[in-house]
């Protein structure tokens, strides 16, 4: 099951994001920094979310 709705919803959902070009807000780091990453997170000075890259 999921809280934000019903496997339906979720697939109109993803195709609206699709068709409308919506992208996430992230911030990239290389899997190198991945303590950084962990201590922005901790600290609050992230925005939105963290994605580590290998």
């Amino acid at each position: 099951g999921s809280a934000i709705g019903s496997i339906q919803d979720i697939k109109d959902m993803l195709e609206l994001a699709s068709k409308k070009n919506v992208r996430p807000v992230i911030q990239k780091l290389p899997m190198s920094k991945v303590n950084e990453g962990i201590q922005m997170v901790r600290n609050g000075t992230v925005r939105y979310r963290v994605v580590l890259e290998n």
